[in-house]
């Protein structure tokens, strides 16, 4: 078994923001698996991982988000969403799992600027 270990940096130049994660992949011979995870507590989810992990309905993240069913259905689906209504989710998301979850961090969120 062996474990490796990246630098993972992104760059996100509009906001002047930069976040680095360190990931390891432990790789187990005896069972052929491999397993990534996030060192440093930045962890990236897709906008339905994260409803889910919070036991959400659309409707109800949308409601706390302040933005419409179809929003929340339109990111999640992978279509474009205004840059302010990505915003809203993402501090919805934050004040429901008392995380601090940036829009960087959902994963496949789309957002039009």
């Amino acid at each position: 078994p062996f474990t490796l270990t990246c630098l993972l940096r992104l760059r996100f130049v509009k906001y002047d923001l930069t976040l680095d994660t360190n990931v390891s992949f432990d790789y187990n011979r005896s069972h052929k698996t491999s397993v990534a995870s996030a060192t440093s507590g930045v962890c990236m989810a897709t906008l339905k991982e994260f409803r889910f992990e919070l036991n959400l309905s659309m409707s109800a993240l949308a409601r706390k988000a302040g933005v419409s069913t179809a929003t929340i259905s339109r990111a999640e689906d992978g279509q474009f969403i205004q840059e302010l209504k990505a915003f809203r989710i993402a501090k919805a998301l934050s004040e429901l799992s008392g995380r601090n979850i940036s829009v960087g961090q959902i994963e496949g969120l789309n957002v039009q600027r």
